[in-house]
């Protein structure tokens, strides 16, 4: 017993020398603590010099100062944290009532307004899936934006008819694939689908080429296999234009041929050509309005 007295004693009686020796240096090092609010460091360092025998009376007011100091500021950092919390509970909601007037077609605003709720509940599961979809949504549209910059998604126009007939109305997309024909026609090209409503003609399904020859006359027709998605190839007779053009063909059947090609994303069109056999052009199809 007398030999863990004396190993407890020793460590202390190490302590107040160091501190009868070193007493300016020790609260100089505890007031830059306290300066740079370190209130744990320089209280643990006052504990171990308060718990000697003899107690220091610098050391016992520093002491009772840092605690001040810590509890003071802990009431401060627990008071912003309830005014920040009010306000966050404020502002959701206003936010949640603005949502309910947004289309939810406006992904932009949408994300960038539920990207605000996650952000003051990052643990709301129902936030995090808002925040995906509508990330998801901005970046199908960037894309959508791009291919249809490209031709390669359905672009619509509109005219007015020159004999006062009324409007004409066009949607057209290109092949995602390329034809590359032998000379003549050589060179990268993609076909043409084109949806025609003329207040002179009719509706009109058109297939078109810059270069080449389809094999299509004027006393026959000829005929060309179209899929929709992964249906099964179905046959549409086709005929070529008035003036005999060989770079277009009017595909027939267009109530059918447009009912199919607003339900799919993909359409595939074989048709044969002068010298070329027969070529599959695909093209995107999917969100067809017209």
């Amino acid at each position: 017993k007398e030999n863990k007295e004396q190993k407890v004693q020793q460590p202390k009686e190490k302590d107040a020398k160091y501190f009868s020796q070193n007493k300016n240096k020790i609260i100089d090092d505890i007031n830059f603590n306290i300066k740079i609010k370190a209130y744990d460091l320089a209280l643990n360092t006052t504990k171990k010099y308060t718990s000697l025998k003899g107690k220091d009376e610098d050391i016992n007011k520093l002491q009772t100062k840092i605690i001040l100091l810590r509890d003071n500021e802990k009431k401060v950092r627990d008071d912003e944290e309830k005014e920040k919390q009010s306000k966050q509970a404020k502002d959701s909601k206003e936010i949640l009532k603005k949502l309910k007037t947004i289309p939810s077609r406006e992904y932009a605003k949408n994300l960038q307004l539920y990207q605000v709720l996650l952000k003051y509940e990052p643990k709301n599961k129902q936030y995090k899936t808002k925040v995906d979809f509508y990330t998801k949504k901005m970046q199908n549209a960037k894309e959508d934006k791009k291919l249809a910059q490209l031709g390669l998604k359905w672009n619509y126009q509109e005219s007015q008819d020159k004999m006062g007939r009324g409007t004409k109305k066009y949607a057209y997309v290109d092949s995602i694939n390329q034809l590359n024909f032998d000379f003549p026609y050589q060179g990268l090209q993609r076909a043409t689908l084109q949806l025609r409503k003329h207040p002179k003609h009719g509706k009109d399904v058109m297939l078109s080429i810059k270069k080449g020859q389809f094999l299509c006359n004027s006393y026959n027709g000829c005929k060309v296999s179209v899929r929709f998605d992964n249906g099964k190839p179905l046959t549409y007779r086709a005929t070529e234009p008035s003036d005999n053009s060989s770079t277009t063909i009017f595909i027939n059947n267009y109530k059918s041929f447009v009912s199919r090609a607003k339900k799919s994303k993909k359409i595939y069109i074989e048709a044969e050509f002068y010298h070329e056999g027969f070529n599959v052009m695909e093209f995107n199809s999917e969100g067809l309005k017209f």
